[in-house]
């Protein structure tokens, strides 16, 4: 004989199965948006500590991530937010490229606000798309002027000079290990002089002028800036003493050779000074890659263990090992000869 079920008893039942699917939901929901959140966090992490060489990937990525919404119909601000905020925090050399494609990453936030308040009545879907475009439009620009400002015009040089590479301990090298130049020696066919000196600023520099222009060079490395910021000189002097070695190496007839100097490990100080002058100049720009290696690849960085694999470049954190010099020789290696001024070692 079937019992009838109580009214109430069932109505009881149905809220409590429906209580509990909300809060199974809302976990889920919660869980879901934890997860985005973490993943948010890790990509801007990675994006500020992004190497200078590499921030045009770094902006594609989040462009990737942007088109990628607006192709599936969805609006999206957070990463264009997040790429333009990235670059602002790093504090990078102040090109107009760069603010072009600042003003078009922060353009979808802007709409997003005057959209919301009633101020536009345009259509977002379509709107996002254009500003999509125009970002990616920009980011070539942006690119193609980082390969066209630094050392596009025709250099000549004293061909039957050496390389001279005016530095500080970096270029000069520590004990037992020596410095890059004893390296750089085995792979290129000129004479290369060593003239780093442990501690010196570009004021320094500037001061052993007439040393560098009594060897008559072809070409001179200029590693200098580094103490200049650890003894708490500003940026314009930094540049004007920069300036001055960079104009008086043309004038002897060298090709001055700028290595970009990392200040931090997210900002950059002194806005990127060498990336300016390299522009400005129309000189060969040794990106501040191989030394951020130095740093991240040495046996005191927390980040070795991401490099497990692989032998450190530096014992003390900073100055080249063995393993480092190969390293730093092997980026100016590439750059003189990718502007003729030396051949490979036979």
């Amino acid at each position: 004989m079937n019992e009838s079920r109580n009214p109430s008893a069932i109505a009881m039942q149905t809220t409590v199965e429906a209580d509990s699917q909300a809060v199974a939901n809302s976990k889920s929901f919660s869980l879901w948006r934890l997860g985005r959140l973490i993943v948010w966090l890790v990509a801007i992490s990675i994006s500020l500590v992004v190497f200078p060489a590499a921030v045009g990937w770094m902006v594609a990525g989040w462009l990737c991530v942007y088109t990628f919404r607006i192709l599936r119909g969805q609006t999206a601000w957070l990463p264009t937010t997040s790429a333009c905020s990235a670059l602002v925090v790093k504090g990078l050399y102040q090109h107009w490229a760069l603010w072009l494609l600042m003003v078009l990453l922060i353009m979808p936030v802007i709409f997003c606000c005057l959209a919301n308040r009633k101020v536009i009545n345009i259509a977002p879907l379509p709107a996002h798309r254009c500003f999509a475009g125009l970002a990616w439009l920009a980011l070539l620009v942006f690119a193609y002027s980082q390969i066209q400002s630094v050392g596009s015009r025709p250099i000549t040089a004293n061909p039957d000079g050496p390389v001279v590479c005016l530095g500080d301990s970096l270029t000069s090298g520590v004990n037992p290990y020596g410095g890059y130049p004893n390296v750089l020696a085995g792979q290129v066919d000129a004479e290369v002089i060593n003239l780093g000196r442990e501690g010196i600023t570009t004021e320094t520099g500037v001061k052993m002028l007439a040393e560098v222009r009594a060897l008559k060079p072809r070409a001179v490395t200029i590693e200098l800036g580094g103490h200049d910021y650890l003894t708490g000189a500003s940026r314009n002097t930094t540049a004007s003493n920069l300036e001055q070695i960079i104009v008086a190496c043309q004038q002897m007839g060298a090709v001055p050779i700028l290595m970009e100097i990392p200040r931090g490990a997210i900002s950059d100080p002194y806005f990127g000074i060498e990336r300016a002058l390299a522009a400005k100049h129309h000189i060969p720009l040794i990106q501040d890659t191989p030394i951020r290696w130095l740093v991240y690849r040495s046996k005191p960085a927390p980040t070795r263990w991401l490099f497990f694999w692989a032998p450190p470049l530096s014992d003390d954190g900073i100055h080249p090992n063995d393993q480092g010099n190969r390293v730093l020789a092997k980026y100016v290696a590439s750059c003189l000869r990718r502007y003729s001024l030396t051949n490979a070692s036979l």
